[in-house]
């Protein structure tokens, strides 16, 4: 008997919101940030035992730089 890990047979809606801001510090240069939410919805399985997982996949990161 082999094992599941994750029940990948359904879809499932993702979604993403990014929001940043640029501020001019010379003529051709910008210092940035941004953020970044992902959502890709929920995740079920059975962990080693055979036991059912159920979780929410999301993440989020953030960027900042310079833009030339």
């Amino acid at each position: 008997e082999s094992l599941r890990p994750l029940d990948d047979r359904l879809n499932h809606f993702a979604w993403q919101a990014i929001a940043g801001i640029a501020v001019p510090t010379g003529p051709h240069v910008h210092l940035f940030a941004q953020a970044r939410y992902l959502g890709l919805g929920t995740a079920r399985g059975q962990d080693t035992r055979g036991e059912p997982i159920t979780t929410r996949i999301r993440g989020m990161n953030f960027h900042a730089g310079v833009r030339l």
